[in-house]
């Protein structure tokens, strides 16, 4: 039988939790569910109490922004960042500039300095390596952030960064399946040899693009995929560029 002890640091967590997802501009039980891609009453059985909170809805709500370590002990932070309150959460897809910056003051900076970061969204859409492997969801998933000034070091449109998970291994070994890049969608000019996001019919697809005399070049980096050759009626009827892969990161 539980304590009295234990229900009260229960009934403390679930409290702090409504509280953080009110922040945020949820509404129900159902909209939370349905962000944090889980059950609706799986995510109802933890915010009555009725079952122990998992690690998996934990770090789904750290995704969000959410100090987990505040959650459980009221320490700290609502957010990991304080300015996450402030983020277009409820509709983010919806807003055109869905980059947001905050800065560490003098108290907290390292070195006693003020430094500035850009938050970016990483959208749940997958980028296709393969033709097989299409799957497209826009609905924004967590945010990441990068310091300013290395963001601004490889683009002068950050407002026109995303990032995406990539599905498919045709650009193994750069490129593994379920890594994550970072696009600019602002670079859609054609530059040969670099590596770029589009749709390609109805897929969204990553290649190495490269140049002929009378037609275009879809590269794959694993030489057990053929590459595609465009003439340039189809490259111009076909394709669309939604921007250049600036960088990427892989879990291990």
């Amino acid at each position: 039988m539980q304590s009295m002890q234990d229900m009260n640091l229960k009934n403390e967590i679930v409290r702090r939790l409504f509280k953080s997802f009110e922040s945020l501009g949820f509404k129900s039980i159902k909209d939370i569910a349905k962000k944090l891609g889980m059950s609706y009453y799986t995510v109802r059985s933890y915010l009555t109490g009725d079952r122990k909170i998992s690690q998996e809805f934990f770090q789904k709500i750290a995704n969000l922004g959410i100090n987990v370590n505040w959650v459980l002990t009221g320490q700290g932070n609502m957010f990991i960042f304080p300015e996450v309150s402030r983020l277009t959460l409820k509709t983010p897809n919806k807003s055109k500039n869905l980059i947001k910056e905050f800065t560490i003051n003098n108290e907290t900076g390292i070195g006693g300095k003020e430094i500035s970061f850009f938050i970016v969204p990483k959208v749940k859409a997958r980028l296709s390596v393969d033709t097989d492997s299409f799957e497209v969801n826009t609905e924004i998933i967590a945010y990441y952030a990068f310091r300013k000034d290395w963001l601004l070091s490889k683009t002068t449109s950050p407002e026109s960064i995303v990032l995406m998970e990539v599905s498919g291994d045709s650009m193994y070994p750069l490129i593994h399946h379920g890594d994550t890049v970072m696009i600019d969608q602002s670079q859609t000019e054609f530059v040969q040899g670099h590596i770029y996001a589009f749709g390609f019919g109805e897929e969204i697809v990553i290649k190495i693009l490269d140049r002929l005399p009378d037609a275009i070049l879809l590269k794959s980096y694993n030489s057990a995929y053929s590459d595609i050759t465009l003439d340039i009626n189809e490259w111009q009827n076909r394709v669309k560029i939604i921007g250049r892969m600036i960088w990427s990161c892989r879990n291990y």
